[in-house]
């Protein structure tokens, strides 16, 4: 599991990016994607693991979990 940063996350789209703690592109975030009940208490500025998977989108962060 990676480590990052939320850098933006709008609950209203359920979409965001995670910036990874060491260097890498930017992730893109879904709410269906983070391991908790209320995936939209996701916000700026809060640490996560994650796993990197790549889709027809781009670069994901898939199992997202609060630290």
């Amino acid at each position: 599991m990676a480590i990052g940063i939320v850098k933006h996350f709008n609950p209203l789209t359920g979409c965001g990016i995670i910036t990874p703690e060491h260097r890498g592109d930017n992730l893109y975030a879904r709410a269906c994607d983070v391991m908790m009940s209320e995936p939209w208490q996701l916000k700026a500025g809060q640490r996560v693991s994650y796993t990197r998977a790549m889709d027809d989108d781009g670069l994901q962060a898939k199992n997202i979990q609060f630290l």
